[in-house]
């Protein structure tokens, strides 16, 4: 029920679909994605020009569906707290990842790649990753959570020893309390053995191998030390892993100026094999300051590629879609981006820093409260959308948070500031939104709108506010252009 103080909340959003037919209603801050008429649509938009309206009940929306609205944030009593947890909070709280650096040294040499990898073999001992896996589960299972640990580089399986010995102890930690729910390995590829493929698969471990596409593609940014190519060995590596039946196994694709305008490449690849495909977006995340390919350009591309997979069964995920995803899935943190508290990244000597790409540490594994009340840390666990000069007000404010600390960072001095990516994202929201509403008026179904979470929409899409009541609702639509928040639909 509506009362004194009621008000649209300043984050509603709403994207119309074609004239006369359902548009979408969603937080800026939660997501909360729903179906709505374009009725009620104009008239929510108007209420939130004149609260007045709302409290004395001179509006349209009926009575029964006002609770639901209250409920979703969309209509509400006080403003949305728009920073993250207050000071006093226990840090550790936050915390569900962690990334073992294992190795801080590559045998690789790729022309975009974000971490700062050392020539000489830089690697972590038993004694310190152990030392880093209990105290992660410890972290765990104090606040009765879940988690998963990554094994990451430099490239990983230059530790191979490493490896083999600490994954016994997380299988420990995981029969006592089941706190890790996954084990992962991101690599190159390049060092996979047939001996190495089936440790991983008697140890079910996820296996992420990147590969940029085709042989020409591959070979032009994924080079070896020696500047030979890569992509022979990386292809061996995935007969190894497929001849051992691991199952869970994907590839990662950088995509940039090198396979932009081929990347079926790589669908065909991930087809043939029957892999699943993650596309890292090189213009959002990295942004090599060579790559110049208009933003337009880039969602084309990327839109273009999830078409063609779809007609090849791939699935491809990724980053460049979660503000879309976010959208149904109420987002539980204020930021998309891990470094930024919710991630342990612990090097090979055991001290601590927000991602592998930085290269300023907070502390160490053996000083963990230390470590958490550190300058640093706070900054990050405490950067928000709402705090960051050009996010506040966005329409995905709270779904793209901020974009990367570390690519914020790189290219702005400060992680108060947002990616690069920002255009990126926005534009690949609105590309999507589209689509979800061309699939629900033309009855098409969502299965061509690869990644998206299926079942959270049908939950959402059957809580819905039901069309057929606003049959009889008329608004003018005069003074709707003032709402600058709309995203409109491109035609």
């Amino acid at each position: 029920m509506v009362q004194i103080g009621h008000r649209i909340s300043p984050y509603f959003r709403f994207i119309l679909g074609k004239p006369g037919q359902d548009g979408l209603i969603y937080h800026a801050l939660r997501g909360n994605g729903c179906l709505a008429s374009e009725k009620l649509i104009w008239e929510l938009a108007h209420l939130a020009q004149d609260s007045d309206r709302l409290q004395c009940g001179d509006h349209r929306v009926p009575l029964d569906l006002i609770d639901t609205l209250i409920q979703k944030g969309f209509i509400e009593t006080t403003p949305v707290p728009a920073k993250k947890s207050p000071s006093g909070t226990d840090p550790t709280a936050s915390i569900h990842y962690m990334k073992l650096c294992v190795a801080e040294s590559c045998n690789m040499r790729c022309s975009y790649c974000y971490v700062n990898c050392h020539t000489d073999a830089t690697l972590m001992n038993r004694p310190v990753a152990q030392r880093a896996i209990h105290l992660f589960c410890d972290i765990l299972d104090q606040h009765k959570h879940t988690g998963s640990i990554s094994y990451f580089g430099g490239e990983p399986l230059l530790n191979w020893p490493c490896i083999v010995d600490t994954i016994p102890i997380i299988e420990e930690r995981i029969a006592r309390t089941s706190c890790i729910t996954s084990i992962r390995i991101a690599t190159n590829g390049t060092l996979i053995d047939r001996d190495k493929a089936i440790f991983l698969k008697e140890h079910n471990i996820h296996v992420a191998v990147s590969l940029d596409g085709n042989r020409t593609q591959n070979d032009s940014t994924r080079t070896m030390r020696n500047g030979s190519g890569s992509f022979d060995q990386i292809i061996r590596a995935l007969d190894h892993l497929q001849g051992a039946k691991v199952d869970k196994l994907c590839l990662i694709c950088t995509v940039g100026d090198h396979n932009c305008d081929e990347l079926q490449a790589i669908i065909d690849i991930a087809a043939e094999r029957s892999l699943r495909l993650t596309f890292q977006n090189a213009y959002a995340e990295i942004r090599d300051k060579s790559l110049h390919i208009p933003t337009k350009a880039i969602i084309d591309r990327f839109l273009q590629a999830v078409d063609y997979a779809n007609t090849r069964n791939v699935h491809v995920g990724g980053s460049w879609q979660w503000p879309f995803q976010r959208l149904f899935r109420q987002p539980n943190t204020p930021s998309n981006c891990a470094a930024c508290g919710r991630e342990l990244c612990v090097s090979t000597d055991g001290s601590l820093k927000p991602c592998p790409g930085f290269d300023e540490h907070y502390g160490t594994i053996f000083d963990i409260d230390a470590a958490l009340r550190s300058g640093t840390f706070q900054r990050l666990a405490r950067r928000s959308a709402p705090d960051i000069p050009g996010c506040a007000g966005c329409d995905i404010e709270g779904l793209c948070a901020g974009g990367c600390a570390l690519n914020a960072y790189k290219n702005n001095g400060t992680i108060m500031s947002k990616s690069d990516g920002c255009q990126i994202a926005r534009g690949m929201f609105r590309a999507l939104t589209q689509r979800y509403l061309h699939a629900i008026q033309n009855d098409e179904g969502l299965h061509h709108i690869n990644g998206l979470p299926h079942n959270d929409v049908k939950g959402e899409c059957d809580e819905n506010i039901d069309r057929k009541k606003y049959s009889t609702i008329t608004t003018n639509k005069t003074g709707a252009g003032q709402i600058s928040t709309n995203i409109a639909p491109n035609g």
